[in-house]
């Protein structure tokens, strides 16, 4: 009940619900391996210090504190991997995140980001500051392109960052987060695109194939607002493949 009230409020939740549902996932809810909800030290005792450490984060003023008590080494070593996930690529289309401090005992790192109308400056931990602007298109894919339980959420979002300076990019398709999807531009591209179930790859379909296109047609696009009389050769910079595009782009 909960869930669906969700779906009837938000056209974003339904479309990814519905999404993992083709998926055969009935109830695509994330869990918690260990559903500890209201921590309390007298009813936890093995879990004091983490509780003691949430209390401490509370009263620096964090509304929201989940800690996760790991029971192996490697277990603490795949979740600090995870989070090492977390960078520039992320931040770029992030729409409220300020600040990302990611702490460890031996060492601490912090990305700050600072948004304008179209620039996003970066600050990365011990290196200097990039500039990226950020292009966005929003619209509906059109009914023809779309299923039958697609076409109450046929809206779609494109972002393309394009570095001020050349930095190195992934060279992999974002939708939020990376996908297994070659993209070998010097650029950063998000999309809304359909992915499958591990959200690496994207999943054949008309819908997709007609973002593909427009993605090709935006970055298109964008490259010749970014042309610049006094370096010619700029906007073809942005063209110019660094590799293999990934087979399902290709075609």
């Amino acid at each position: 009940e909960w869930l669906e009230r969700l779906c009837r409020e938000s056209a974003d939740v339904y479309r990814k619900v519905e999404m993992e549902r083709r998926h055969g996932v009935a109830h695509p809810v994330s869990l918690l391996a260990l559903p500890v909800v209201g921590l309390s030290s007298s009813a936890h005792e093995d879990l004091t210090s983490l509780y003691q450490e949430a209390l401490s984060l509370r009263d620096m003023g964090y509304g929201t504190v989940v800690g996760i008590p790991f029971s192996t080494a490697r277990a603490y070593e795949e979740a600090a991997e995870q989070f090492g996930l977390i960078n520039r690529d992320v931040l770029l289309f992030t729409k409220h995140l300020r600040e990302i401090q990611l702490a460890r005992p031996d060492s601490t790192s912090t990305w700050e980001v600072e948004r304008g109308d179209e620039l996003v400056e970066i600050k990365p931990p011990g290196r200097p500051s990039e500039l990226w602007q950020v292009f966005a298109t929003r619209d509906d894919i059109p009914e023809q392109h779309l299923r039958s339980d697609q076409r109450s959420t046929p809206e779609y979002e494109i972002k393309v960052a394009v570095p001020t300076e050349r930095f190195h990019v992934s060279g992999f398709l974002f939708s939020y987060f990376v996908t297994q999807v070659r993209l070998p531009l010097p650029l950063v591209v998000h999309a809304t695109v359909e992915l499958t179930h591990n959200r690496k790859n994207l999943v054949e379909s008309t819908a997709n194939r007609y973002l593909v296109d427009r993605i090709a047609s935006f970055i298109g696009e964008i490259a010749e607002r970014c042309a610049n009389p006094a370096e010619p050769w700029s906007a073809i910079s942005l063209l110019a493949a660094e590799g293999p595009f990934d087979p399902v782009l290709e075609k």
